[in-house]
């Protein structure tokens, strides 16, 4: 009788453990991505009525949307309200199609404020959508990650409290390198450069030669299937290649008023990107502007998540030209001369002789900028000396603000006479005055030499109002070098 109770048991616990095996077996299937059902919705309007469409990049998690000229608008963002409703959405990128009328745009860009989702990984907006006068589209940011533009600018002529919003924006993503206006987002942290969102823009080049100008590929065919059927191509984002040129410091200035910038991507929207001497030496200048920056490390993909300080990256590739980069920092520093002047001036005034025993950044107004000033004041006109004019004697600045010592070259001009057809006669003497920026302090002038006018002169068919003397600038560099 036991023997059947103990078999009767284990069947009950056979049948008990099958139900189990089998409730553990009906595994649910993955729900679709929010995106991907919201491209569905939008695909499956009526083709007679609507001409809004969508495409979907489950490689990226993207949607791009392409709104109808001429659609009813309100019946599309219903559809798009239903699917995206309290979701987490991924990348979403709006356009619109040809001839859109104003009124249009002013429903999209309202529609586009008020998406019930609950947040955006990545948005982005054609740039005649962000650059129309409606700026209501802004109330989304609060649930917006990273905000996708194509430029800055335009964001200055936005109404006090849409710029309160975007100032809210902690990510920044540019398709360039544009950044006049940057500073109306004031609280963004990371900014990323030559991002691509637009699907037609698929920039590449992990087969595109390293010295090669060309960042476009031609277009390639998209394949067929066995059936017939054309496949569509995403847009082929490997690896990057950075080599953009640095035409001028100007352009990177803006950067200086972000105050909460800690991290630079390059390329974001591709797996990684390839370096050059350019892009260093483009990297080196951006290092001037904040030299706390962390920088995603190069031939890593973008998704390991790999950083390295952007000192730490421009020195690992340090073939940068000597020479462009003593060139790139003299651009910064020209900056601060006319304030070095004025601060310098108001110092206590030291009489011992300088010694130049810190880096030191020389200042020369030649004599033909000189201007015949008959005493010390500040001239525009004037060039930080290099390497080339006084070599290795001084300690140069490595970096942008990195010096202690301020040196003021200078010609001050005396009439000694007129030539017989009328020009007059001036003698030439040059002076140099050291600043101490560190320690507040300023030497008296130190003169260097003086040339008197020559007894005669060849004059051309324009008889000039003054001609001085000229001391040779071999002269002054060598009085400069003996200070080091």
């Amino acid at each position: 009788m036991k023997k059947k109770i103990r078999i009767a048991c284990l069947m009950a616990v056979f049948a008990v453990g099958a139900l189990a095996l089998c409730a553990c077996g009906s595994v649910k299937q993955k729900a679709e991505a929010p995106l991907k059902v919201t491209a569905d919705a939008i695909n499956k309007l009526d083709r007679k009525s609507f001409d809004t469409e969508a495409e979907y990049s489950k490689k990226s998690d993207t949607v791009f949307i392409t709104l109808g000229s001429y659609d009813d608008l309100e019946k599309v963002f219903n559809v798009i309200n239903k699917s995206v409703k309290g979701k987490d959405l991924g990348t979403v990128f709006f356009s619109y199609g040809f001839s859109m009328r104003d009124e249009k745009k002013a429903f999209a860009l309202d529609s586009i404020g008020k998406l019930p989702c609950s947040s955006i990984k990545v948005l982005g907006l054609d740039k005649y959508f962000y650059e129309f006068n409606n700026h209501s589209w802004t109330n989304i940011l609060p649930k917006v990650e990273t905000l996708y533009i194509q430029n800055c600018e335009v964001f200055k002529k936005y109404d006090a409290a849409s710029k309160q919003k975007l100032a809210s924006i902690k990510k920044l993503w540019i398709k360039e390198d544009l950044y006049k206006g940057i500073e109306v987002f004031s609280g963004v942290e990371e900014i990323g450069i030559f991002a691509v969102l637009e699907k037609y823009d698929d920039r590449i080049s992990s087969d595109t030669p390293i010295d090669s100008d060309i960042t476009t590929p031609a277009p390639t065919e998209a394949p067929t299937k066995k059936n017939g059927e054309t496949k569509k191509v995403e847009p082929y984002r490997d690896t990057f290649i950075f080599n953009e040129r640095l035409y001028g410091i100007e352009s990177l200035l803006p950067l200086r008023k972000l105050k909460n910038w800690s991290r630079l991507i390059i390329a974001p929207t591709f797996e990684k990107y390839v370096i050059d001497d350019l892009g260093v030496d483009y990297l080196f200048a951006v290092s001037n502007i904040n030299n706390q920056l962390m920088v995603n490390e190069p031939k890593q993909k973008l998704s390991d998540n790999k950083y390295m300080k952007i000192d730490d990256l421009v020195n690992a590739n340090s073939n940068v030209f000597s020479n462009s980069k003593e060139f790139t920092i003299n651009d910064f520093i020209t900056l601060d001369i006319k304030s070095n002047y004025k601060k310098g001036n108001k110092f206590k005034t030291k009489n011992k002789k300088p010694k130049l025993n810190d880096k030191t950044v020389v200042y020369y107004v030649n004599q033909y900028n000189g201007q015949y000033a008959t005493k010390k004041k500040y001239n525009a006109n004037g060039r930080i000396l290099t390497s080339s004019d006084l070599g290795n004697s001084i300690e140069k600045p490595e970096r942008a603000g990195d010096y202690r010592y301020f040196v003021y070259v200078y010609p001050i001009y005396k009439k000694v006479g007129r030539y017989d057809k009328g020009t007059k006669a001036y003698s030439e003497t040059y002076y140099m005055q050291v600043f101490d920026m560190k320690k507040k302090v300023k030497y008296k002038p130190i003169k260097i030499a003086t040339a008197q006018p020559e007894k005669k002169i060849s004059l051309g068919s324009e008889i000039p109002d003054k001609h001085s003397g000229s001391v040779k600038e071999k002269k002054i560099y060598k009085a400069i070098k003996k200070l080091g």
